[in-house]
């Protein structure tokens, strides 16, 4: 089995600091369970914030195991899931990927994390009452693997009242030299929606990158967490993560994306005659309160796959693949 980085304890996670942290140690943003009002503040002044020690070592290991075990093709075969060759390290094979989407369609212990009470927690602070889960994406990142442009993920993912909000679990320590976020604090108020093109750099995946926005590169932060770390963004916030530098390893995350109950969601274009105005897509995982939708019932619509890393290009051989991120 792949090794995990096991979260330090509270007090052990203080004193550790990573390169970019101050003496004193965590940096602002950095809050633990349960959050209080300063750390509502906090996100809805800079757009994210840090919750540490969410998941402890037993399911942060957990969920590494899971994460061999659906790159091994022991949850089933999907979009993009190779064969497992003879002669093949556990290493070998994981390393093959750098996302997987929608992990929890062929995982319970994915499905289950989904609704852990560290998020739920948090989620219910920031959010509402009422919270809903619509995609898991499962990023590996093996060292030498690119990171994603500037976006923001309500490019991809629309709600009608702008609840829209990531949460990054580290599997893994995640440092500027393997590849952790950074985000621009505050880049969330003007509530705008960025342009997108597609870009020839690199450094980064098949998604499109945000650009003519106010806001310049040395204006973001990087965020290096332990492992068992809860990062959370708003879905306005931009942020990017840059490759994965360091000489062996991975960087892996699980990442999901909620939202109020209470809006819909018209995600993609509806497959029957409805106004993209009332559209709501139902492929959802309710994890707190009420759906006032629950009338409608929920799909299964959203399938796994294999998101692709740009080697060898994304789409026919072309790296133009707007929705590559999400969809």
């Amino acid at each position: 089995m792949l090794p995990a980085r096991a979260p330090a304890a509270h007090n052990e996670s203080i004193a550790a600091h990573f390169s970019t942290w101050p003496e004193t140690g965590s940096p602002a943003g950095y809050f633990s369970t349960p959050l209080g009002d300063d750390a509502v503040a906090f996100y809805l002044d800079n757009g994210f914030l840090v919750v540490e020690g969410a998941f402890d070592a037993g399911e942060v290991q957990a969920l590494n195991d899971e994460t061999l075990a659906i790159c091994r093709g022991e949850r089933g075969e999907f979009a993009g899931i190779e064969p497992v060759k003879p002669g093949e390290t556990d290493q070998d094979v994981v390393r093959k990927y750098l996302c997987i989407h929608f992990p929890h369609k062929v995982s319970p212990a994915m499905t289950a994390q989904i609704a852990h009470p560290s998020i739920v927690g948090s989620l219910t602070k920031l959010i509402g009452p009422n919270v809903k889960c619509m995609q898991s994406m499962l990023f590996v990142k093996a060292s030498g693997k690119p990171g994603q442009a500037w976006h923001q993920d309500e490019d991809y993912i629309p709600t009608r009242d702008r609840s829209l909000t990531g949460v990054w679990l580290a599997l893994d320590d995640a440092t500027t030299e393997n590849g952790c976020l950074w985000v621009i604090p505050g880049s969330h108020r003007p509530g705008v929606l960025w342009p997108m093109h597609f870009h020839e750099d690199t450094r980064f995946d098949c998604a499109w990158e945000s650009y003519d926005f106010p806001y310049r590169d040395e204006d973001a932060v990087p965020v290096e967490v332990r492992a068992g770390t809860l990062v959370v963004f708003n879905g306005y916030t931009l942020h990017r993560s840059l490759p994965n530098k360091a000489p062996d390893g991975f960087r892996r995350a699980l990442v999901n994306h909620y939202m109020s109950a209470e809006s819909l969601l018209p995600w993609l274009w509806p497959s029957e005659p409805t106004g993209i105005a009332t559209h709501d897509h139902r492929d959802i995982v309710l994890i707190a309160g009420k759906d006032p939708y629950a009338y409608k019932g929920t799909a299964d619509l959203m399938k796994p796959h294999v998101r692709p890393d740009g080697e060898g290009g994304c789409v026919d051989g072309v790296r133009k693949d707007r929705d590559a991120g999400y969809g």
